[in-house]
């Protein structure tokens, strides 16, 4: 749980600063759960699984900080090289929930017009990582 209803982010509203509390209805929570497996002794196979729920109400979102739902895979693997040296490789996708705010907005020739945005992102992650083990143990 991200206690992010109680933080202050210097978020504006209407071009004010807002305490968090207006901007957001509950703290944010994730839960994950993870698998390793080791093949061999020299190579190591995982997986696992994030869900984020974030708390966040229409007015905290914005074209520049937005905050969606979430769901995360991600698949991963070490390969012990020699004793102590492994080589890890994973990656990652996650798929955020689309979201939509409609509100009105300025019009610079004059008057209002309104105006939808919509937030949503999908991202793709690898990583590349090297385990060096010094000492007897």
């Amino acid at each position: 749980m991200y206690f992010d209803k109680n933080a202050n982010y210097g978020k504006k509203l209407n071009g004010v600063y807002v305490d968090n509390d207006e901007l957001i209805d509950r703290n944010s929570t994730e839960f994950a759960l993870g698998f390793e497996y080791d093949v061999s002794e020299k190579l190591l196979l995982s997986i696992g699984y994030l869900l984020t729920q974030t708390g966040v109400t229409e007015d905290y979102q914005t074209d520049l900080s937005y905050s969606n739902h979430s769901n995360s895979i991600g698949l991963g693997g070490g390969y012990a090289i020699k004793p102590g040296i492994k080589l890890n490789l994973a990656v990652g996708y996650t798929i955020y929930n689309d979201a939509r705010k409609i509100y009105d907005a300025s019009n610079p020739l004059g008057g209002t017009i309104t105006t939808k945005e919509e937030y949503d992102k999908d991202n793709l992650f690898i990583a590349l990582g090297l385990d060096l083990k010094f000492g007897k143990n």
